[in-house]
């Protein structure tokens, strides 16, 4: 393969465009992604700008469903120990531990997208 502006050997593609790019036409986003013209480089930071928000979104969403599903684990068993039928009282307990364990994973997710969200963000400053 060769570059789209030498007659030379590409040494990379453009990440937006797909192009192939000799080690002289080579450039580079914040956050090194390699790219071929500045209408390429504004692309990239669109579809990086479109990543880092839906990171933070999701990040924020696990949070609230973490503590949602937390307080209704809670409330359930709660009202669980004051029922007054048998049947009742298995039932909230079930689906109040079930809730406390749904809000366990939304919680790891959030901790997970949280340092995911810091890497990203540590590389984009770096660069």
């Amino acid at each position: 393969m060769y570059c789209i502006n030498h007659d030379t050997k590409a040494k990379a593609i453009c990440v937006h465009c797909g192009k192939a790019l000799c080690g002289d036409c080579i450039e580079k986003t914040d956050s090194g992604k390699i790219i071929c013209s500045p209408e390429c480089l504004v692309a990239a930071n669109k579809v990086d700008q479109a990543l880092e928000l839906t990171l933070q979104r999701s990040t924020g969403t696990a949070k609230s469903s973490a503590v949602g599903a937390y307080l209704l684990g809670l409330i359930f068993i709660i009202f669980g120990f004051f029922t007054q039928r048998e049947f009742l009282y298995y039932f909230l307990l079930a689906a109040g531990v079930g809730m406390l364990v749904m809000g366990g994973f939304y919680h790891f997710t959030y901790k997970k997208n949280a340092s995911i969200g810091n890497v990203v963000n540590k590389s984009l400053k770096q660069d």
